[in-house]
This record gives C-alpha cells, structure tokens and sequence, in this order.
C-alpha cells in the first residue's frame, strides 16, 4: 500500500507541474507603429497593411504597394508575396531579403525566342510558389527559381484564369506540386476536371469532376471538396496521388502548415473553426470565428476580436485585434482601432525541463516509470485528458502490475486507447456520456476527481 500512496502522490505532483497556477500564455509587448491600417499580413516579418472595399461585385481587398519592418520603416515592395517567402512581379523573382534572384522572358520560355521588341511584358497569366513558376499557356510552361524550364502539360481546353469562375485555373503548392483545373461555371454550379501534376508536367493524380473543389499540396495533402447533393458536400484531404486520408463533415478546409490545418464546421447557424493534425484529430476543437498559424502559434478570432493561441489552446495574446497577422520570424501584427501593431514575444518560458520546484518529483515518477514518454517534455503547459488519461493508464498498470481490459468505445470522438482504459475502471465518465473531449485543457477539479477515482481502482 505504502509503494501505491507514494506513486500516487507521485503523479499528483507530476499532474500539478502539468497545471500552471494561472492561466497559461507567454510575455510580449504591442508597440503602435502609428500607420493606419485595417488589414495585415505578416511578409517574412514585414507587415503588408491593407483594405477592404466593396462595389457591384462584391468586396475585394487592395494592399498596399509597401511592406512595414518591425520599426516602422516603410520599404517598397518588389512584388507580390509568395508562401514560400519570395516576391514575384513583372517576370522577376526576388528573395526574402528583396534581392533580384531571376528574371526571365515568358515569350522565350514558351515560344524559344525573344519577345518582339525585346521588353519582358506583363500581359501573361504567371503563378509563383513552391520552387516554381507557372506560364498560363497552351502548353502550360513550368520554370524552377533559377529559370530553367522544368517541364509543360498540354491541356484539354485551353487555358485562361477567369476570375468569375469559369475557365481554367492554375496553384502551386509548397511541395512543388500544380494543381490544375479546367472547366465551366454554370447556374446549377461549377463544374471543373481537376488534375495534380509535378514539375515536369506528369499528371500525378487526374481527379476527373469527382470533386466541386480541390487546393494544393501542401505537407503532403491538399483539401478537396465532393459534391454528394445539392448542396451538399464531403470534405477530405487527399495525398498526391488523389487518395483519400482524410474525411471530414466541414464546411471549410485549409492547407497543412507545420503539421496542423484550419477546419470550420457547422455549429447551429454558424461557422467555427478549429485546428486538426494529419491524422484528422482536434488539436482545438471548433469554437472559433477563424483561427490560422504557424510554428504552432495560432491567430484566432473571439467575439469579433483576434490574439494568439497555442496547440493547446492556451491564451498567449488577448482577444483584442481587429485583425492579426501570422506570427513569423519572431514578429507579428495586429490592427486595432485603424491603427498597426508591432506584436513581439519578449520571453516564452522554457517547456521542455520542469520548472525548479518540480524537479525532484518529476524525474522520481520517469525513474520509477510512472510517466508516460509523451508527456516527459512541455512540463509548464496544460496539460490535456487525453494525457491525463494516459498518466493515470500508466500508473495504474506499472502499479498494479495488470493490463485493463477493455470492451467497447463508449466515446464518439475518439479512439485513443488510454482514455478507453480510464473508462474501463471508472477513472473518467467522460465530459457527457457519450464523448471525452481528448484536447481539451483539464481543470484543476476534473484532476482531483479523476485522481480520487484512481486512487479507489487501485
């Protein structure tokens, strides 16, 4: 019994390092920059600010022809902002560091000579991400960054970028992979052939019209959306090949950026988002106006008001932005009151050794084994059920030497082994009968009542 009171106090000390006091975030500053603005993205660290108008057709956005450092300095922008950190204007492509890296003749690179008159043009239809560049043609024309012509495709039909929606259309994704489509917009909705090709124009993936919509390959996946009624729709991600990995009930999809996508779902008459990871798990689950990142920092949207979350939905920045930007290269953005932001993180705290107090306690409960590996890091986060449960699995078996047995999953939104288990001995009920919510954050309450419950199994 002694050895069973001393792994459990063992793991309460361990639960409580996972516990911040207070609510978990991270120092930083807001500087006002005072520019005027209403829109920003984050360029490589630079800010882009612009704003959003509205005619006949609908509204648009018109940004500005500068970028913003993070001291205010205006700096004129070489061309438009690539995902994978260029600009490209003009037939010219420059760097982060807005160095001339190319510069290229679409009329040479499609026809083999220079264009008449010698001047470079800007009446062709050129698309720029992922290491390569796309001449809207018949072929259609594929350079890498240094300008050497990689490959072409010839089309069924011919191509042209119709901002309307019909006609034929061509992205690039940040694995150097195109995505083409072709086809007609119609009254009873668009109707388009996709196909995925490589840099050397080989068709990967020729998805026929199985889907209504499909975005790039980004990480591995692209978006794709299969229209089953009217409308209705199926959401998946598929891979480069065009199989599926990923099925979805959403009403919206985003590109995979460092391991996590944004999905909105329908919640009553409103969309809300939250962040899955590729294997379409909730690593924060729908609750949000709109939520993007990278490097695992979230810009999320509340009552009209945006900051910054975690991967564990930790609160890093309030919600008070009308708009915010990524958080990259060390900076981010933010408007508020028609005014831009310098957001900076002055000192995250260190997540990946306890903090001073909890040494002792936390390498006597690995030593003994009572600590699950995936939770032997990122000690002063929150901690979420999922890796509760998996800590109270953990202690149970190493403690009493027996393996749970476990039958059916009384939970529908998730299958992780441990939380089954926790359930098999009455450790959790669940946050209803029939779900676990696995990423939410765990209170300090639901700790101690799951810790009781423990105590009593074993």
């Amino acid at each position: 019994m002694n050895k069973r009171i001393l792994a459990i106090a063992l793991a309460l000390m361990m639960c409580l390092t996972l516990l911040p006091l207070t609510a978990a975030g991270a120092n930083y500053t807001s500087t006002k920059l005072n520019i005027p603005a209403d829109l920003v993205v984050n360029c490589n660290g630079y800010a882009m600010t612009g704003a959003e108008g509205e005619n006949e057709w609908g509204t648009w956005i018109e940004w500005d022809e500068g970028l913003i450092s993070s001291t205010g300095e205006k700096i004129t922008r070489p061309g438009l902002p690539t995902e994978d950190g260029y600009y490209y204007g003009n037939s010219k492509l420059f760097d982060s560091n807005f160095n001339k890296t190319m510069e290229f003749d679409p009329h040479e690179k499609v026809y083999g000579e220079p264009s008449p008159g010698g001047g470079m043009g800007s009446s062709w239809d050129i698309v720029a991400n992922g290491g390569l560049i796309a001449i809207i043609n018949e072929p259609l024309v594929i350079l890498d960054y240094s300008g050497k012509v990689t490959g072409n495709y010839t089309p069924d039909a011919p191509l042209s970028i119709d901002p309307y929606g019909a006609g034929t259309g061509v992205n690039i994704g940040l694995d150097g992979l195109i995505t083409l489509w072709q086809g007609q917009a119609s009254w009873d909705g668009d109707e388009y052939k996709y196909v995925i090709l490589d840099k050397t124009g080989k068709v990967l993936a020729d998805l026929g019209m199985k889907y209504s919509n499909v975005g790039t390959v980004n990480e591995g996946l692209a978006w794709a959306f299969e229209r089953v009624g009217e409308d209705e729709y199926i959401a998946y991600y598929i891979d480069s090949s065009g199989k599926q990995q990923i099925t979805l009930d959403a009403e919206s999809l985003y590109n995979f950026v460092d391991g996590y996508a944004s999905v909105g779902v329908r919640v009553y008459s409103n969309i809300r988002y939250g962040i899955i990871d590729k294997t379409g798990a909730w690593v924060i689950e729908p609750q949000y106006e709109n939520i993007f990142g990278k490097n695992g920092i979230f810009a999320a949207r509340k009552d009209g008001k945006y900051g910054y979350v975690d991967t564990k939905n930790s609160i890093l920045v309030p919600f008070e932005y009308d708009d915010i930007s990524n958080y990259v290269n060390n900076v981010g953005y933010g408007i508020k009151d028609g005014e831009l932001y310098l957001i900076k993180f002055s000192s995250e705290p260190s997540v990946e050794t306890p903090s001073s107090w909890a040494v002792e306690q936390v390498n006597a409960a690995i030593e003994a084994n009572l600590v699950p590996e995936n939770l032997q890091s990122k000690y002063t986060q929150a901690t979420t059920r999922a890796e509760f449960a998996s800590l109270a699995v953990t202690l149970y078996e190493t403690v009493t030497g027996n393996v749970i047995e476990i039958g059916d999953n009384p939970f529908t939104d998730t299958n992780d082994i441990n939380a089954i288990k926790a359930a098999a001995i009455k450790v959790t009920t669940g946050t209803t009968a029939t779900t676990f919510s696995p990423q939410a954050n765990l209170t300090r309450e639901q700790a101690a009542t799951m810790l009781s419950r423990l105590a009593n199994a074993m």
